[in-house]
């Protein structure tokens, strides 16, 4: 968490997260964490989060240029508010990409629709395939959904899906891509991860917790 502070107010937010909380992370001690983190060798992934961790824009790309130095790769989870055009969208991503980020994950649940619009979704998601990032999408639901085990999303996550606008045929679970990228010879799979981007949406979900005031 780099921030506590978030430009939207989620009844679910497990970590409390609005506009005016101001616990903040400064760069130099986030660079810090991460410099001992690449000591580790088994660490090879960091995920970015808050709040809303782009708010700070220019902060998230140094963090990333170290982690990409460092050898390890990073990723986010955003609410997408910066993605209200394509062009927006497609010019932050891009930012974030020639800085190091490796994957910008989206949230997308009931709580954030109403300040999130299915508009910015869809143009996150056209922006991700524009500059090469894989789309993931990262729901929370009121209850385990039903099938849920075999990798599809249904019931209530197929309800959210239709309310965002959303072509469930499109998603697929990370464990499902992992196993179609596992059975490609090494020699094939960037070609492989050049096509997932344009094909798939990676979705994941989560149960809601306890900490936060959605029920």
């Amino acid at each position: 968490l780099t921030t506590m502070r978030c430009n939207i107010t989620c009844d679910h937010c497990s970590v409390d997260s609005h506009p005016h909380r101001n616990e903040h992370m400064p760069v130099e001690v986030a660079l810090s964490y991460l410099r001992g983190l690449s000591a580790a060798k088994d660490i090879q992934h960091v995920d970015i989060s808050g709040g809303e961790p782009l708010i700070h824009l220019n902060e998230v790309k140094r963090i990333a240029t170290e982690a990409r130095r460092l050898g390890i790769s990073m990723r986010l989870t955003s609410n997408g508010f910066w993605a209200g055009t394509l062009t927006k969208a497609t010019g932050i991503l891009g930012e974030l990409r020639e800085a190091g980020v490796a994957a910008v994950g989206l949230s997308i649940d009931e709580w954030h629709l109403p300040f999130i619009t299915k508009n910015v979704v869809t143009n996150y998601i056209t922006a991700c395939r524009e500059v090469g990032m894989q789309p993931l999408l990262s729901a929370v639901v009121r209850s385990a959904p039903s099938g849920a085990r075999r990798g599809r999303p249904v019931t209530e996550i197929a309800e959210l899906l239709v309310k965002y606008g959303l072509d469930q045929s499109e998603m697929i679970a990370p464990e499902a891509l992992e196993a179609h990228r596992n059975s490609v010879p090494r020699e094939m799979r960037l070609a492989f991860d050049q096509r997932s981007v344009q094909r798939w949406v990676v979705l994941t979900w989560q149960i809601l917790t306890g900490e936060g005031r959605g029920r």
